[in-house]
């Protein structure tokens, strides 16, 4: 029996990674700051990192860089640590990733409104589901802060 050539053996890794342009077709929509946007830039970006070999990531890097604009390019450059693209990511996130408050949960929760074609189930769980939830362990984690801060002020007035 015949050994197989090594030149000839079946690479485990060979076709596992793409070339960088390839990995560019990934990140076609431009990044200007649109938080609505975001995700999916940084979801894009992430699968180009994935596609490309660890050793052309400073590479894919610059490239990378080259489809951030207007303001969130701008913040880039302010900053020095942008070498890596985890660097470059939580510079995006800090900035431009949708925060939602407990006031706005709030809001939305009081004025909702039941549509016309909405049976009273369906509204109350779009409503009041997975908001309801939050907002409620929101308002007790306060109330429980709050009369920590209180016994706490009683304790040293006492003292």
């Amino acid at each position: 029996m015949s050994q197989p050539d090594s030149g000839n053996a079946m690479d485990p890794l060979r076709g596992r990674y793409g070339s960088i342009s390839d990995a560019m077709k990934l990140i076609r929509q431009l990044f200007d700051g649109d938080k609505r946007k975001l995700k999916e830039y940084v979801d894009n970006v992430t699968t180009a990192f994935e596609l490309v070999k660890p050793n052309e990531h400073d590479l894919l890097l610059k490239f990378d860089k080259t489809k951030i604009t207007g303001e969130p390019r701008s913040k880039l450059l302010v900053k020095e640590i942008t070498s890596t693209s985890c660097d470059v990511k939580q510079i995006l996130e800090e900035n431009y990733a949708v925060r939602r408050t407990l006031d706005y949960y709030a809001c939305r929760m009081v004025t909702s409104r039941q549509g016309v074609s909405d049976s009273i189930a369906s509204w109350s769980s779009r409503s009041w589901g997975k908001r309801h939830t939050e907002y409620v362990k929101m308002k007790k984690w306060l109330v429980l802060w709050g009369s920590l801060i209180t016994s706490r002020n009683h304790v040293s007035c006492k003292g």
